[in-house]
């Protein structure tokens, strides 16, 4: 009885060791893509920011034009 106990114990132990592997690697993608996603957060904003101002311009000029003729 004492052995089959020190086999399951044996084996637990092995797969714990394999799940914290796992989770040490899931940590570093999960770090690898919050720091992509970060990155594209600025350029979203830049893109944003870019899209904004062409409105502007555009309204500007449609409302010129409007008044012109």
């Amino acid at each position: 009885m004492s052995d089959n106990i020190d086999t399951a114990v044996a084996r637990l132990e092995v797969q714990v060791e394999k799940l914290e592997a796992d989770m040490k690697e899931l940590k570093e993608d999960i770090k690898f893509i919050r720091s992509k996603l970060d990155k594209a957060n600025g350029s979203v904003m830049m893109l944003l920011m870019v899209a904004s101002a062409f409105a502007t311009i555009g309204a500007i000029v449609s409302r010129f034009i409007d008044w012109k003729f």
